[in-house]
């Protein structure tokens, strides 16, 4: 990832990086995005694609 593109996510002026952009970020900043991403979500509660009856 380019310093360019730090610089314009700290300046504001990226306001929604992309999702690997973001997943970049963590993985260099050694963050764990399960957290966040079931602050978002929710918990995932899986239902059958077919009735079982």
């Amino acid at each position: 990832m380019s310093v360019s593109t730090i610089r314009a996510i700290e300046e504001g002026r990226t306001v929604d990086p992309g999702l690997f952009t973001v997943i970049s970020l963590a993985v260099a900043l050694q963050i764990d995005l399960g957290p966040m991403m079931t602050s978002v979500t929710g918990p995932i509660r899986h239902k059958p694609l077919h009735d079982t009856d």
